[in-house]
């Protein structure tokens, strides 16, 4: 039986306008003197920031499940994310299209044979490959598994220069984004919940921080005592977020 293929939607469009709204997975392979460890990802297109990993001395769908629940639990992508990834047995597996299909995101695959449909995920692998891996005999998965985590925490999504992000390691562009579209009232710093609704539906914020996403698509927004909108506080940005 044939295992379900996706469309490319996404074709390559490898730079959206904000964080969450494309991710990129891939599954790689490395040496250890215990055998292969297989190391599967997911990027953020935005910041191309490694945003979930796993990794297991073999393949199975759990892997990239795995990988893509890493991400899920702190950044909470909001349904119609689109998840690309190659054509694998393990991106095809009821499994993981289960866990897409919870989440409302949007299943995305390469073309047949088309290894530049996930040109930026490969990059991110010869990168860690080339400036790490390369560089070590690990005598095991543990050490392995200890030295590629601290690569992408500590050097590649922190420090690491990139040069589609002008230069900027993927935290600090992401932070950039974040500076900018991070709304804070006076008013509204005391107060636990600001009520907002879009697409139809209400979502409430807690904690002093406002943050507000202008690609959510507001439609209205107003805080819960008295009613007032955000807007009277702000004003009303170029990109039309309450302000």
């Amino acid at each position: 039986m044939p295992l379900p293929v996706a469309a490319n939607v996404l074709n390559r469009q490898f730079n959206p306008v904000a964080p969450n709204l494309a991710y990129v997975s891939d599954i790689t392979y490395i040496r250890t003197g215990a055998g292969w460890l297989y190391l599967a990802i997911v990027l953020d297109l935005y910041a191309r920031r490694v945003v979930g990993w796993a990794m297991a001395p073999s393949m199975p769908a759990k892997l990239v499940r795995d990988a893509l629940n890493m991400a899920i639990q702190p950044r909470r992508p909001a349904p119609g994310l689109i998840m690309h990834s190659d054509r694998g047995s393990q991106y095809a597996s009821e499994l993981y299209q289960d866990l897409l299909d919870e989440h409302g995101f949007v299943c995305n695959m390469s073309r047949n044979g088309n290894c530049w449909d996930n040109a930026v995920a490969e990059r991110v692998f010869l990168n860690l490959r080339m400036e790490r891996v390369w560089q070590r005999q690990y005598a095991n998965h543990t050490e392995a598994r200890n030295d590629v985590a601290d690569y992408i925490v500590s050097f590649y999504n922190c420090e690491r220069l990139n040069a589609a992000l002008g230069n900027l390691p993927p935290t600090v562009y992401e932070r950039k984004w974040q500076r900018k579209n991070l709304l804070l009232c006076p008013k509204l710093l005391d107060h636990p919940i600001l009520r907002r609704t879009t697409a139809g539906r209400t979502f409430s914020c807690r904690g002093r921080g406002i943050f507000l996403n202008w690609t959510c698509g507001w439609t209205s927004c107003s805080s819960i005592e008295g009613g007032a909108r955000v807007g009277q506080a702000f004003g009303r940005s170029e990109n039309g977020v309450e302000r």
